[in-house]
């Protein structure tokens, strides 16, 4: 483990920096400081091995993380984790917009893999939508699915890529599993 570990690993940087929009420094109310449960969350709570930084200097690790995600990393994987797990939803759906360039997939129009990559990218989307798609398409459920999976897979080695070509870039911020 590097001795400032600000990250638990590269997944854990990959989130917190595309999120950056999401991120407030802010300090919560003073009765909010105050409050307590009830419970002695210190018995239980995980003590985290990764550095403490104050709001602002987190923002800019986050932003400097995201910085090296972009520089080092090819353009499709990173439209894929934006996609994923960015925090702007404009910024999101240029994104998937762009990735519907990058994804190949025979026989399929634009729209269906916009659906599906926003299906992939988007947990609240995904319950009961694929459903509906097989529903509305005049293929056979099976063909939907071997296109579904097609796509997807593609799209989560993209975003394996990503973690792969971080644990060298990140390995000075990332603890060491």
């Amino acid at each position: 483990m590097s001795e400032l570990a600000i990250y638990r690993d590269e997944q854990h940087a990959i989130v917190r920096a595309m999120s950056l929009d999401a991120i407030t420094t802010c300090k919560p109310a003073q009765w909010q400081q105050q409050y307590s449960s009830g419970y002695v969350e210190d018995l239980t709570k995980k003590h985290s091995e990764t550095e403490s930084l104050s709001a602002n200097d987190r923002l800019t690790q986050d932003s400097m993380t995201r910085a090296r995600i972009h520089r080092n990393t090819s353009q499709s994987a990173f439209y894929a984790v934006v996609a994923k797990y960015g925090a702007d939803e404009q910024e999101r759906a240029n994104a998937i917009n762009e990735l519907v360039r990058v994804v190949v997939c025979d026989g399929v129009s634009d729209d269906f893999k916009r659906l599906i990559i926003w299906t992939w990218a988007s947990i609240s989307i995904k319950r009961g939508f694929i459903e509906r798609i097989v529903d509305m398409c005049e293929q056979s459920r099976a063909t939907i699915f071997r296109k579904k999976r097609a796509i997807t897979d593609q799209l989560n080695e993209l975003e394996k890529t990503v973690a792969t070509d971080l644990s060298a870039i990140l390995k000075d911020v990332c603890m060491q599993g």
